[in-house]
C-alpha cells in the first residue's frame, strides 16, 4: 500500500488534513496536467491486476486518475473514476482492473488526472492509502 501523502515528487497538488477513518492527510486539489509519482514501487513477481484507491470528490465535472509508469506520459496500467462521492471529504474505495506493469517491475508510478477537468482528493493514512493488488 502507498499513502497518497508520501509521493516522492508531485506537481500542482496539495496537502491537507483528511476527515478519513485512519487518514492523516489526504493529496488534493489534482486537476489534468497535475501529477504525483511514487519511486521504487516494486510489484513483486506477479504483475498488479488491480488497483484500489480511496478517493473523495465534490466535484460534477467527474473525471478519472490515471496510474502510469515510469512517467506523467507512460503506459497507463490502471484507470480510477474521480466521479462524486457526495463531497470533498466524503470516501469511498474504488477498483479497477490494471495491466500492463511487466513482473517484478521495479520503477516509479505516477497518479495523473485525466480530462474532463476535475478536482479530487485521495487519501493517505493507516488504513485509507491506494493499494495496488
Amino acid at each position: 500500500m502507498i499513502g497518497a501523502s508520501y509521493y516522492d515528487e508531485q506537481r500542482g497538488t496539495q496537502v491537507e488534513r483528511c476527515t478519513d477513518s485512519g487518514c492523516g492527510q489526504n493529496v488534493g486539489y489534482l486537476t489534468p496536467g497535475d501529477y504525483v509519482a511514487y519511486a521504487d514501487v516494486d510489484f513483486g513477481a506477479t504483475p498488479p491486476t488491480s488497483v484500489t484507491t480511496r478517493i473523495a470528490s465534490g466535484s460534477t465535472a467527474g473525471g478519472t486518475l490515471q496510474y502510469r509508469l515510469d512517467s506523467p506520459t507512460g503506459p497507463v496500467i490502471a484507470t480510477v473514476s474521480a466521479a462524486s462521492t457526495g463531497g470533498w471529504q466524503t470516501w469511498t474505495s474504488r477498483t479497477a482492473a490494471a495491466g500492463g506493469a511487466p513482473p517484478e517491475c521495479i520503477g516509479s508510478t505516477w497518479w495523473r488526472p485525466a480530462a474532463p477537468v476535475a478536482t479530487w482528493r485521495t487519501s493517505t493514512g493507516s488504513s485509507s492509502p491506494a493499494e495496488v493488488t
